[in-house]
């Protein structure tokens, strides 16, 4: 989810649960913003099975 989509949904009074694969860096950039809340998630650290 983009920057902008998070700003957007955020002025309308949405709660917005932001995936980060950075939680410091996504804090820093996110601060100004209401409604948000972050969430770790880095997708290189899931395991996929192969089937």
């Amino acid at each position: 989810m983009g920057l902008q989509k998070v700003k957007t949904l955020s002025k309308e009074g949405a709660t917005v649960i932001a995936p980060a694969r950075d939680i410091k860096k996504a804090k820093r950039n996110l601060a100004s913003i209401s409604h948000v809340e972050l969430d770790e998630m880095d997708l290189a650290k899931m395991l996929v099975k192969n089937y």
